[in-house]
């Protein structure tokens, strides 16, 4: 199996960027966000499923120094491309990544297994490091990342994210033999107030502002005639 894992553009011959994994059969599963990305491959050798992650660089520097205009005629940079390899427990059928209006928020891995679980991943438990060793760490799944939890979802085959109207909330769909949607707030819910938040307090603490600021700026009024008629 190829895999991309350093390029180096050249003007006059083509990008090359591969590396070759061996008794390795690649998954039909592939995932890309930003300058991220990440593929499954069945590992002959091991008898196990793996993920691995590119993260892709253009060096440690600014491009553009002092703001200039991009231009094309700049000499093109080395791409630093730090790889990294993760054994995946389980088989999965699906994957995709969490998606906000902004992209402020943490990014999330969503991997739906043949075991009917849908799990949510903080993306940097998968990140790339750019140091390759062996053995393999293994990615944890733990049941608290199960978004459908206590429910087993029939044979899903695609897993969709959308951003919501709310920045740190994204919109996950699961669909295959059943349909299964939820929200997911990979950054916790930053900017949504709690269920048992008291907006009888908080009126009353505004109300009772606004009325203070009218009365001191009438008093002021006041005492600024009562001084101008002395």
């Amino acid at each position: 199996m190829t895999i991309p894992t350093s390029c180096w553009p050249s003007a006059t011959a083509r990008t090359r960027c591969t590396k070759v994994t061996r008794r390795a059969r690649a998954l039909p599963l592939a995932l890309h966000a930003d300058n991220l990305f990440a593929y499954f491959y069945y590992s002959d050798k091991n008898r196990r499923t793996e993920i691995a992650t590119l993260e892709l660089y253009e060096g440690k520097e600014r491009f553009l120094a002092g703001g200039a205009a991009f231009s094309s005629l700049r000499a093109p940079r080395h791409i630093d491309v730090r790889r990294a390899a993760y054994v995946l427990r389980g088989q999965p059928r699906a994957a995709a990544v969490t998606r906000t209006e902004r992209g402020l928020t943490d990014l999330h891995l969503l991997l739906g297994l043949t075991t009917g679980s849908v799990m949510s991943v903080p993306w940097a438990h998968v990140e790339a490091s750019g140091v390759e060793g062996a053995p393999l760490p293994e990615l944890a799944l733990p049941a608290d990342a199960a978004l459908a939890y206590n429910r087993r979802l029939a044979r899903v085959t695609l897993l969709h994210a959308a951003p919501a109207g709310l920045e740190s909330t994204s919109l996950v769909l699961a669909a295959g033999l059943d349909l299964f949607y939820t929200r997911v707030a990979p950054s916790k819910t930053f900017d949504l107030l709690k269920d048992d938040f008291d907006y009888y307090l908080i009126g009353v603490v505004l109300a009772a502002l606004a009325a203070g600021t009218y009365a001191s700026k009438y008093f002021a009024s006041r005492k600024t005639l009562k001084a101008a008629w002395n």
